[in-house]
């Protein structure tokens, strides 16, 4: 069928009413379009009624038939109230559970329309909720399968999300339940334009944001970022670092190109006639004619690799403001001000497109008199890898640190090479005081078969620590007071080791499952503690020779055990051979997004071909390379349904409808190894909800276990529901560890040679009114004791005495 309509036609189509959209659905065809010289609103094509009609601002009207599609026609308005605006830049339909048939049986779309002016919901029975937002409106919009709406601002970073609106009229503000943007948790990817929306994604010019709601508490959500350069896996909450998860290999050398301590002002460019010199240990600018104060200009960087800044300004006698800035050129990459006397540091991550970066101290605000100054001291460049999360606070290189492949042929990276002298580094930073609040540490790792993983601690060994290392193969989680010991990791294997305090329970998970938990309510604030990943803090314990790590997060929020089952087996996959991950191609900048409904892949259509994603995988990259008819890579829209695509790029529009490469695409790689059978440790955890159980692990579980004889007595009991001890003097039965409520625990105490030993019991054993039984006092002979765990709270757990079997 072909639209060839002048302006004034049914379907108006010309250069002066510019296409901005179009949907398609049920026999329904909408067509959007935005401001040129004039705007028509949309244009709603229903087949099975045959009826052309058009919304606008006055409303609904009716434009005639399908036959008359080129033709002249004038509007006959059938309904009000209309669209917030006649500028309109998107449109998204979707059948909603409950929806009303039409008169030959097709259920009737809700529809969405960003406008100009805001968002106009349109419902099945015809009525129209609008979202105003009077400057600049909304770009995209997308009803959501749960019925929510999400709606990406004009001229703006944020994308608002809400409820299904069925009021006349409402504000953005007063209708949006949560937003996002760049800069707070959970951070999307900066940019104000190319925001473009599929389910669970959102793509914008820096590249592309893959999200995992937590729609009651928003905050708590999970976001993902991919680009041509690094992706950095699943970050949960409020994050406060994430990296390790770049595309370049070859080893990177700690140096620190700039280290500026104040005791001279030597190098430095005035501007103007203003001077400079070096006080009390201080670099002093004075103003004489120019508020560009000074700059120092630093050579033979590297261009591409990332460096953290760190520098302390504060204003002298100024009348406004010291800042001190980084520039790439005319590039602003980090800056701030200062009002005060009392100097504050600037720290963050600077990448230079060249050789060359250049630091300013500037007078800002108010402008100052003759005389007056700012100050500058210990600025510092070194080589670093970059942090991806939106705290921007990189790790230091120390040493001489390798980059290589996870997997033959993936795309991620993982540094190793790691010894007392080679790690990374991030200094002091209040992002990562915890105080007693929840928190979650993780990183994936390989070969570590001792030695730190990633560690928080003062150099010198005092006050509060945390962090994740392998202890004897086995991975751990010191929290405070807590030290959490899980389960073996030193098979070669990449593995996903995650600490997380919730609510005062210290718990350490491996590979998605929980294998231990402790109890800690320290206050982990830690004024002087640096944050280190291959050695801790004080130098001790050094991840063991050709161990790797990759894809760090830290977190102030403790990820739920379903977040972290989704980080394991959505990341999983990326350690495989031949594994992808980034955007294909040389442009991060996303044009279009699209979900096949049939088999989850989302196409990601960016300046340069799609790229094709399962979960965090790119399973497929399309261009003129593997796609013949293309002609121009620079992609402007994609759609794909049931393996088949529409690619629309420079002046053309490919449909791909190989479907047999679709099959091949989703078992280039297999997905994430099935689990194996539960060890008997697990069973006796009892938290892991995906391995398979067999006949031995139960019967391993349930094995004695040995208990150290000392003057309290210690039972893990995650380390066997049945234990047995020798005493060998007046003891006592401490509180237990690792216990489940429900389980029935049995004690075999035994006499040594020399007999009339006596056991006390800690205070969380309760033996009813008729207390504690008496020891048979025989040497050699054993009482066998039982107890059902009643309350299975760390620290604070409760047994009940079942019954007592004497003098075996």
């Amino acid at each position: 069928m072909v639209f060839n309509g002048i302006g004034t036609a049914v379907v108006p189509l010309t250069t002066q009413k510019p296409i901005s959209s179009v949907c398609a659905l049920n026999g329904r065809l909408y067509i959007t379009m935005s401001a040129a010289l004039t705007s028509t609103g949309m244009v709603v094509i229903e087949f099975a009624q045959d009826m052309i009609g058009r919304y606008t601002t006055s409303g609904r009207t009716a434009r005639g038939n399908v036959a008359s599609r080129n033709v002249t026609a004038a509007d006959v308005v059938i309904s009000t109230p209309g669209l917030v605006s006649i500028d309109v830049n998107h449109v998204h339909a979707r059948v909603l559970p409950g929806a009303p048939l039409d008169a030959v049986g097709l259920a009737i779309p809700t529809v969405a329309v960003a406008t100009a002016g805001g968002v106009s919901v349109i419902h099945p029975t015809g009525a129209v909720a609008n979202i105003t937002r009077a400057t600049n409106g909304y770009e995209r919009v997308m009803i959501l399968a749960d019925g929510r709406i999400i709606g990406s601002q004009g001229a703006s970073n944020i994308i608002d999300i809400g409820p299904l609106p069925y009021a006349a009229s409402a504000t953005n503000t007063a209708w949006r339940t949560s937003n996002l943007f760049d800069g707070a948790a959970p951070s999307i990817l900066p940019g104000t334009s190319n925001k473009v929306l599929a389910p669970g994604a959102i793509g914008k010019s820096a590249g592309l944001t893959f999200l995992a709601e937590d729609t009651g508490t928003p905050a708590n959500g999970m976001v993902a970022y991919a680009t041509k350069d690094y992706a950095t896996g699943w970050q949960a909450g409020d994050i406060r670092l994430a990296a390790l998860g770049e595309a370049t290999t070859g080893n990177v050398v700690g140096a620190t190109p700039l280290n500026l301590d104040g005791t001279s002002a030597a190098g430095w460019t005035l501007a103007g006639t203003n001077t400079i010199a070096s006080v009390g240990g201080e670099i002093e600018v004075t103003y004489q004619d120019n508020a560009s104060g000074a700059l120092y200009t630093v050579t033979g960087l590297t261009a591409g690799q990332t460096y953290a800044f760190r520098g302390k300004y504060r204003k002298g006698t100024a009348n406004g403001s010291a800042r001190l800035r980084v520039r790439d050129g005319t590039t602003v990459l980090i800056s701030a001000d200062n009002a005060t006397t009392t100097a504050v540091e600037l720290a963050g991550q600077v990448t230079p497109t060249g050789t060359t970066l250049i630091v300013e101290l500037l007078f800002t605000g108010t402008t100052p008199a003759a005389g007056q100054t700012i100050y500058a001291d210990d600025l510092r460049l070194d080589v670093a890898v970059p942090d991806r999360s939106y705290k921007a606070k990189p790790l230091t290189v120390v040493g001489t640190l390798s980059r290589t492949a996870v997997a033959t042929g993936a795309d991620l990276t993982a540094v190793g090479g790691f010894s007392g002298t080679n790690y990374l580094e991030q200094p002091y930073s209040a992002d990562l005081d915890f105080g007693t609040g929840d928190f979650m540490v993780a990183a994936w790792s390989k070969g570590l078969t001792t030695g730190n993983i990633l560690w928080r601690q003062d150099p010198g060994g005092a006050g509060a620590q945390y962090g994740i290392d392998v202890g004897g193969s086995v991975a751990r989680f010191v929290c405070g007071a807590a030290t959490v010991s899980g389960v073996g990791i030193a098979d070669g294997g990449w593995h996903l080791v995650v600490g997380t305090r919730r609510s005062g329970v210290a718990e350490l998970w491996v590979d998605g499952v929980r294998v231990g938990i402790g109890a800690d309510t320290t206050n982990l604030s830690q004024a002087t503690a640096p944050l280190r990943l291959g050695v801790r803090p004080n130098g001790l314990a050094p991840a063991s020779a050709g161990s790797q790590i990759a894809l760090a997060r830290v977190s102030a929020y403790a990820s739920t055990p379903a977040q972290i089952a989704k980080m394991y087996r959505d990341e999983a996959p990326l350690f495989q051979d031949g594994a992808k991950c980034f955007l294909g191609g040389s442009s991060n900048a996303v044009a279009d997004l699209d979900v096949d409904a049939a088999t989850g892949i989302l196409a990601v259509a960016t300046g340069n071909g799609v790229s094709e994603f399962q979960g965090l995988r790119r399973v497929n990259y399309l261009s003129m390379a593997n796609v013949a008819p293309l002609t121009n890579d620079a992609m402007k829209s994609v759609s794909v349904q049931g393996g088949r695509r529409l690619l629309i790029g420079g002046a053309q529009a490919v449909a791909h409808n190989d479907a047999s490469d679709l099959m091949a695409m989703l078992n280039r790689y297999p997905p994430a190894p099935a689990p194996a059978a539960a060890t008997a440790a697990e069973v006796r955890i009892g938290t892991d909800t995906t391995k398979p159980v067999t006949a031995a692990a139960l019967t391993g579980s349930a094995a004695f276990q040995t208990l150290t004889d000392a003057a309290t007595i210690a039972w893990p009991m995650d380390q066997g529901y049945n234990a047995k001890v020798t005493l060998g003097g007046a003891r006592t039965l401490g509180v237990p560890t690792g216990m489940s409520a429900g389980i029935v625990y049995v004690l075999r105490a035994a006499q040594d040679a020399t007999g009339s030993r006596t056991l006390a019991h800690a205070s969380c054993f309760n033996f009813g009114a008729a207390g504690a039984p008496m020891l048979t006092g025989t040497a050699s002979k054993e009482d066998v004791f039982s107890f059902l765990c009643v309350d299975a709270t760390p620290g604070a757990p409760k047994f009940d005495f079942i019954g007592i079997g004497k003098g075996y």
